[in-house]
């Protein structure tokens, strides 16, 4: 029975051993991809370009098995560390190899090769500036989903299945996109390498031009999908991260949100993250800058957000700086209402972004903000000299304008092309005034003779105190082209009043595939007492401070 028993063992061992490799191949999915290459190639007429280019993606393809596989008992048998990314390695080259053979032989096929290889580098240094921020957008999401309560507790009525069923998967895209967005930059800019490397290669060719020119083709146009098809990789990946870090800060806002409501708050948060008002409350980090015809002026804008929530709501901290960049520290271009528009100003506000509400006909939302704003000026006064009596002084003061104000932002049609953004403001400023401008020619009341008098222009008399309260309106019509904006101010005390009309010629639009990294625009004005009317220039671009690489 022993015998037996041993006999068969060996029969069974031999048998294993001697099992033709393809029993294994169902199972490897390299082996799968070339043989499905290989009978691409078989079928393409032979030496064609069709051919070439299958076999480049057939060379690509056999390139990963040393590094995704290993033998075992004579089987390919995937590595454990490396089963995630050789799966999608494979996916995208089974993309690539549909792409190339989708791709139909064209004499325009060396221009269009040329043109990628000329326009690659910059396309890839669009994917990444977008991934500069992956990982904080990565750990804003997560932190979020970590705040929530129980996932199976989200959303409310008939939506909560539906809404449990997105926070599990931004949460997923929250912990995997960033290092997706980063791997898809990385393979782009190999991509683009080697296209400009073929594009070279071809300027090299001396005549005939035909046999190095087809040589190169083939591999310029398998590199030309390849790169298309990791920037589309990394647009998916950017929007998919977005859209993750704006759903979970908006669940943890708003835990019972229904599906209407979640995705208006998500469409909110876009809008107001590329908010070009450097110096509203209402925005993510940025800088920006503005020009007109008397002065300029630049601000940054800086974003905290809590980890907590205040009321039922998520809180944020908002910090700007403003400044003029003109010598004598005034620029006119601006408000003439508002008394801290011209000055060196600090702005610290206070944000709660609220849950949306219905708005009749439409769904609209709000943030709500309070801010504490200081400004710093020096004023010239001029005072009669106390040891000479015909004489006047000019005398210096620096002086700090505080403000405390709410803004009330509202957005209504947030999911719509023609999206309309409306901000209600009301402050109190208690500053200094100087006096209005006199000519004045001082005398000594105790001489009794006739003379010549020196007279000075200027403000007579130390700058008093004042306390000014401010409403403002701003509306924002986004549309399919620019968008189109009126700013109007008014102080309630002397009853003058601001018009601005700022036109966003070029927008920075949230997750479009091809992301401006600016807003810029022009802007006209007027101002109670004007004659005529103040135009400026503006530029801003979203910028994170302080955060380090990874």
């Amino acid at each position: 029975m022993p015998h037996r028993f041993g006999f068969h063992a060996v029969m069974f061992a031999l048998w294993i051993a001697t099992a033709p490799v393809g029993a294994s191949a169902a199972n490897d999915p390299i082996k799968v991809l070339v043989a499905d290459l290989d009978n691409q190639i078989g079928q393409a007429p032979a030496g064609s370009r069709t051919a070439a280019k299958l076999a480049l993606i057939k060379k690509r393809a056999q390139a990963l098995e040393p590094d995704c596989l290993m033998k075992a008992d004579g089987q390919a048998v995937p590595r454990g560390d490396a089963t995630p990314s050789c799966s999608q390695a494979v996916e995208q080259l089974r993309k690539l190899f549909k792409a190339v053979s989708e791709q139909q032989d064209s004499p325009d096929d060396e221009g269009s090769v040329m043109k990628a290889a000329a326009e690659a580098q910059n396309e890839v240094d669009k994917r990444r500036a977008k991934a500069k921020d992956a990982f904080d957008r990565g750990d804003a999401g997560t932190a979020a989903a970590v705040s929530l309560r129980d996932f199976y507790l989200l959303g409310s009525g008939p939506d909560n299945a539906s809404v449990v069923a997105r926070a599990r998967k931004w949460a997923n895209a929250a912990e995997t996109k960033p290092r997706e967005l980063r791997r898809a930059v990385t393979a782009a800019q190999a991509e683009a390498d080697r296209l400009v490397a073929l594009a070279v290669e071809r300027r090299k060719c001396s005549p005939p031009f035909e046999p190095c020119v087809e040589k190169l083709l083939a591999g310029g146009l398998v590199a030309k999908a390849a790169l298309e098809l990791q920037l589309k990789i990394a647009d998916e990946a950017d929007e998919a991260l977005s859209l993750a870090k704006r759903g979970l800060e908006s669940l943890l806002a708003n835990p019972a949100s229904n599906l209407a409501r979640l995705d208006s708050d998500v469409a909110f948060r876009a809008l107001l993250e590329s908010n070009p008002d450097v110096k509203s409350f209402f925005g993510g980090g940025a800088a920006g800058f503005s020009a007109g015809v008397a002065g300029s002026n630049v601000s940054f804008r800086y974003v905290i957000d809590q980890s907590g929530s205040w009321i039922g709501r998520r809180n944020r901290l908002t910090l700007i700086f403003s400044a003029p960049t003109n010598n004598n520290g005034v620029t006119n271009f601006a408000s003439t209402v508002d008394g801290l528009q011209n000055l060196n100003t600090v702005k610290l506000g206070w944000q709660l972004t609220n849950a949306p509400f219905e708005f009749p006909g439409t769904g609209t939302l709000n943030d709500f903000a309070v801010g504490l704003s200081a400004g710093q000026k020096s004023i010239n006064y001029l005072l009669v000299d106390g040891t000479t009596p015909t004489k006047a002084a000019s005398n210096k003061k620096s002086v700090v304008t505080l403000e405390l104000g709410v803004s009330w932002a509202f957005l209504a049609n947030p999911k719509s092309k023609w999206k309309t953004l409306t901000v209600l403001g009301h402050s109190t400023q208690r500053g200094y005034k100087s006096a209005d401008a006199e000519t004045r020619c001082p005398v000594d009341p105790a001489t009794t003779t006739a003379g010549l008098a020196t007279c000075y222009t200027g403000s007579w008399g130390e700058p008093t105190r004042s306390t000014d309260r401010l409403i403002s309106l701003e509306v924002r019509q986004h549309m399919p082209a620019f968008d189109l904006g009126l700013k109007i101010k008014q102080n309630l005390k002397n009853d003058k009043v601001d018009a601005e009309v700022p036109i966003y010629l070029i927008r920075n639009i949230p997750d479009q595939a091809e992301k401006t990294p600016f807003t810029a625009g022009i802007s006209l004005g007027r101002s109670t007492g004007d004659k005529g009317l103040r135009w400026g220039l503006f530029v801003t671009a979203p910028l994170s401070f302080g955060k380090p690489e990874r």
